[in-house]
């Protein structure tokens, strides 16, 4: 799950759409 902090710019939106449950975890 670590990766999903270093996601930045289009790769945190592209997790945005396949895990919202999991980028709303790591983004409030």
């Amino acid at each position: 799950m670590g990766k999903y902090i270093e996601l930045t710019g289009a790769d945190f939106e592209a997790t945005l759409s396949e895990g919202v449950s999991l980028v709303d975890f790591w983004a409030p």
